[in-house]
């Protein structure tokens, strides 16, 4: 999403300054904290006043010590507040490992590797309130402020109905059999490219796989999905 798309639709939104790798946190680690603060400012505008929080973390992480009371410093001077996330990308911290895993299959990188995509630490897990106070308690207030954004949030989720954008399909297709042509073409492609590199494979065991993959998505109503994705 960009600012101008932001702009467009950012009524009724609460936004928040993101991870490491948000424009505010990246520019502060960069050390640029007058192009952080500038960015802020940014978003304060877009998003209307009381509507844009600077998020603190803390995943144990070189410079993030930093970075927080750098941000915390641009909260003060640009009278914004600061809200504790935690950077969740599996529920458990023994989750750990198999996260590592499906990194690897996303990336097509094996374990060993040692220039794959990975994450610092384990910390990214989906940590307790209790946990979470433990780690900001020098700024109590950004724990506050969780509980003030949540019961500012309105949303009501129906859930057993999908609300999926509709994703472009060529005439004579339906999503179902749109997706099984593209799934069997990349098939195909794979197929090529191990016969290439002279490796072995079992054609009919990975042609009965993604029919079984392919049956498990339909009856679950993800066709368009897994489009929107591919």
């Amino acid at each position: 999403i960009d600012k101008e798309l932001l702009v467009e639709y950012s009524e009724g939104l609460i936004a928040l300054s993101s991870c490491v790798r948000g424009e505010v946190a990246h520019n502060v680690n960069r050390e640029n904290v007058p192009r952080a603060i500038k960015v802020a400012s940014q978003y304060v505008e877009i998003m209307g006043e009381g509507n844009f929080f600077l998020e603190l973390q803390n995943h144990q992480l070189e410079n993030q010590d930093r970075i927080n009371k750098e941000i915390i410093g641009i909260g003060k001077k640009l009278g914004l507040p600061v809200v504790a996330t935690n950077n969740c990308h599996y529920i458990d911290r023994e989750d750990y490992r198999a996260h590592e895993i499906l990194l690897c299959l996303q990336t097509g990188k094996t374990i060993s590797d040692p220039y794959r995509m990975q994450y610092p630490s384990d910390e990214f897990y989906f940590k307790s309130p209790k946990e979470m106070i433990a780690l900001f308690k020098e700024t109590p207030e950004a724990i506050e402020n969780t509980l003030k954004i949540a019961e500012r949030c309105e949303l009501e989720l129906e859930f057993g109905k999908l609300n999926l954008p509709e994703y472009p399909i060529p005439e004579s297709y339906t999503l179902e059999t749109y997706l099984d042509e593209r799934s069997r073409e990349g098939l195909k492609k794979r197929f090529e490219e191990l016969a290439g590199r002279k490796i072995e494979f079992d054609r009919e065991a990975y042609e009965k796989r993604l029919d079984r993959e392919l049956g498990i998505i339909n009856k679950m109503g993800y066709p368009g999905y897994f489009l929107i994705v591919w």
